[in-house]
């Protein structure tokens, strides 16, 4: 950020997504720490090819590619959000007209989250209260919330998401080679649009022949 000469108010969303990130590599850490079994997402040759492994497989969960987050959290997500749906204190704003009007788009059927609740989650039963909440926060605008009704409600019969999301993770490890060649591409082109930027800026100075008037060159090409 030093180098980017960036401002105080530009610095901030940046210190938050690294902090977010490393939650999400800390989160990704434990889940595989509970299942206490070295090799579960494959066998590599050597270390390298086991660093690669972990390398994508913790890129695909930070992006939540194939929707890798979503599945292998979904499980403790509800029991966490389902304790917090089902308390009395708990208050979400009503969205009684957003409510009205998807009621009638639906033709009065139930919605998507009552249905999830009802059909995905096996013997668990959730009350009125929790369900009411439940879709509340659906109105509110709650992300997380509508991203696992959506995973979830896709899996079939018998499958949970922490099995699908298993699924997914071994299947990306597989493909740590070709993930780590997708990367030294990136950072190659990274680089070159770096150098790109050093070029643009030498050409404009000359061709803008800048230096008659007394402009510093070194000034002019310094990066950024």
């Amino acid at each position: 950020m030093d180098f980017l000469q960036l401002r105080e108010r530009e610095r901030e969303p940046l210190r938050r997504l690294a902090v977010r990130n490393r939650d999400r590599v800390q989160e990704l850490h434990v889940l595989m720490a509970q299942l206490g079994e070295r090799g579960v997402l494959g066998e590599p040759r050597d270390e390298i090819d086991r660093l690669r492994g972990e390398r994508a497989v913790t890129i695909a969960y930070m992006t939540d590619r194939e929707h890798l987050r979503t599945l292998l959290r979904a499980e403790r997500w509800l029991e966490e959000r389902l304790a917090q749906m089902e308390d009395p204190a708990t208050d979400l704003p009503g969205h009684f007209l957003r409510r009205a009007g998807s009621w009638s788009c639906r033709g009065g059927r139930p919605h998507r989250v009552v249905r999830w609740l009802a059909d995905d989650l096996g013997d668990r039963r959730v009350s009125r209260r929790g369900r009411g909440n439940f879709v509340r926060s659906w109105f509110d605008g709650d992300d997380e919330l509508r991203d696992v009704v959506r995973v979830w409600s896709t899996l079939p019969d018998g499958v949970t998401p922490f099995q699908r999301g298993l699924e997914i993770a071994r299947r990306i490890y597989a493909t740590r080679n070709d993930i780590a060649r997708e990367l030294a591409a990136l950072r190659a082109i990274q680089t070159m649009s770096v150098l790109d930027v050093r070029n643009y800026r030498t050409l404009v100075f000359e061709l803008g022949n800048y230096a008659a008037d007394g402009e510093d060159r070194d000034v002019a090409e310094a990066l950024p």
